[in-house]
């Protein structure tokens, strides 16, 4: 995620939440707009101490709460996620899913 107004967003939307050594946050995780659980990190000097599967399972929890349905969107390809999302009871679906954003041209560079 590289827009700060989204991030922005999504902080005041009170859907994201840390894990702090102490005072130190070491990784953080937040629901997007459309519900699906994303923006995982754990900074690289904590990673291996799973922090990531303490801070997603949080969050499964806090939707099973509210009575969301916790999902999640993994990019083909990234082995490191998927088996997170297993190791926490989650499973692909059985179709890919695309998506797509409207984009907006400039007509005049056409």
């Amino acid at each position: 995620m590289d827009d700060p107004e989204y991030i922005k967003g999504r902080l005041e939307s009170g859907w994201m939440f840390g894990a702090f050594l102490g005072e130190k946050l070491t990784g953080f995780i937040g629901l997007h707009e459309e519900g699906s659980m994303g923006m995982l990190e754990v900074l690289p000097e904590y990673r291996g101490r799973k922090i990531g599967k303490a801070l997603e399972t949080y969050l499964i929890n806090l939707c099973l709460e509210h009575g969301f349905t916790p999902f999640t969107q993994v990019k083909e390809g990234n082995e490191i996620s998927t088996r997170l999302q297993e190791s926490l009871g989650l499973c692909k679906s059985k179709q890919k899913v695309c998506f797509m954003e409207k984009m907006l041209y400039n007509t005049n560079l056409l």
